[in-house]
């Protein structure tokens, strides 16, 4: 296969040879379905990936996690216990640290493979809304089994089946249930 991304305004082979996938990584944040907190403080699970990828000094790197994980609205929840291990955390919260992760990098895209599936309700519901306000401001590329969640998150719908695209549609018609499942069908 071939991936092609737009990134600072020039076109990326992902898989192309002369790719810098350090470059890439840096440019492209990922969350997974499953929070994948690092064995680790909740500062340091921001903090040492800055560290390491972006050579920060401590300082400049414990204030993007700061940033980062007020612009996920954890900060409030965490900040009297930064140096907790990250996996005392809640599933909802987790998430979020993971999404503060990428986000703290700075990234261009987002890629988030079903990022409310491990939790509940009212946790994927903070997730969903705080997508909502991200998209925004970043370049967003969830992918996501429920319909119902593509359709509150989407400006646009890539529908997939069998491993090959069968349309992409636009808010316009993607809103149009009908509409949408003849197409599916």
């Amino acid at each position: 296969g071939r991936v092609e991304l737009r990134l600072g305004g020039e076109w990326i082979d992902a898989y192309a040879a002369a790719t810098n996938v350090e470059h890439l990584r840096r440019r492209v944040g990922m969350v997974f379905q499953s929070p994948n907190v690092l064995p680790m403080s909740i500062a340091r699970n921001i903090e040492m990936p800055l560290k390491v990828a972006l050579a920060l000094p401590a300082d400049e790197a414990e204030a993007r996690a700061e940033q980062a994980l007020r612009e996920v609205h954890l900060w409030d929840e965490v900040k009297d216990r930064l140096s907790a291990q990250a996996a005392t955390l809640s599933g909802g919260q987790q998430q979020r640290l993971c999404l503060a992760r990428a986000l703290a990098l700075r990234p261009e895209i987002l890629l988030l493979d079903e990022p409310t599936a491990s939790l509940d309700f009212k946790a994927a519901q903070r997730i969903e809304d705080l997508l909502v306000e991200l998209k925004s401001r970043y370049t967003l590329l969830v992918v996501s089994h429920s319909l119902s969640q593509a359709q509150r998150l989407a400006e646009s719908l890539l529908v997939l089946h069998d491993g090959g695209r069968i349309e992409v549609l636009g808010k316009d018609v993607f809103q149009d249930r009908d509409a949408l499942f003849s197409i599916m069908d």
